[in-house]
């Protein structure tokens, strides 16, 4: 993930290549709620296991937050011990590295099949683009953005995340001008058929909520940069 600099550098970088070069690119912004604290504990220590480190270091790990608890001081007295399952150690100067390894199987998953921006510049493609709880998944059309957000889905059900859409957005470029207004991008397990608005009038109820359309001439707060 390195620094918010290279991040947003790599975000410029895809929008210039698909202006420059009059081709269709989809961006959806993803934003993950409180992400740093709610790791749970057993699944950091599964994924260390899976990725194949050294037991000893999973079990130093797993002792920084074995048999953790915490109380609340009531009207009525403190109440009993309550154990503490999620979430890394606030002001740890290795609570950042701990949220990386824990995501890694989702980038690797994102880059996976294919689906990313591919540049016209390079032979190289871009499948997301991640800092902390904040990513970027740039496609070069919606089938491909609506899979790779089903993925975010189904990692984020398995590991107890919660995805914040009223901060997500999902826009595009049609050969690298803004096109036609195109729907909110469904946010769910699978990319089934399209959710397409009722007609006036009518009401019909969303299978999956969605990550809201923005039109290409507004801006997105990305990393503290619109």
């Amino acid at each position: 993930m390195r620094h918010t600099a290279r991040q947003l550098r790599l975000v410029t970088s895809v929008i210039e290549d698909a202006t420059l070069a009059k081709r269709n690119i989809n961006l959806t912004y993803v934003d993950l709620s409180s992400a740093f604290n709610t790791v749970p504990h057993a699944g950091l220590l599964d994924i260390m296991r899976r990725k194949g480190f050294p037991e000893d270091a999973v079990t130093a790990v797993g002792a920084i937050y074995s048999e953790s608890i915490t109380s609340i001081m009531t009207p009525h007295g403190r109440t009993r011990p309550i154990p503490i399952l999620r979430g890394t150690i606030q002001g740890d100067c290795l609570s950042p590295l701990r949220w990386n390894i824990f995501v890694d199987p989702l980038l690797r998953w994102l880059d996976t099949g294919d689906r990313g921006y591919k540049l016209a510049a390079s032979p190289a493609s871009v499948s997301a683009a991640a800092y902390d709880d904040d990513l970027v998944l740039p496609t070069c059309n919606r089938r491909d953005s609506r899979i790779q957000m089903a993925k975010v889905a189904r990692f984020s059900k398995w590991a107890g995340l919660t995805v914040n859409l009223k901060k997500c957005a999902h826009t595009a470029l049609a050969s690298g001008t803004p096109g036609p207004e195109q729907l909110p991008l469904p946010f769910g397990p699978d990319f089934g058929p399209e959710q397409r608005p009722p007609p006036f009038g009518h009401s019909s109820p969303q299978k999956y909520p969605q990550a809201p359309w923005l039109p290409p001439h507004e801006t997105y707060r990305y990393l503290g940069v619109s």
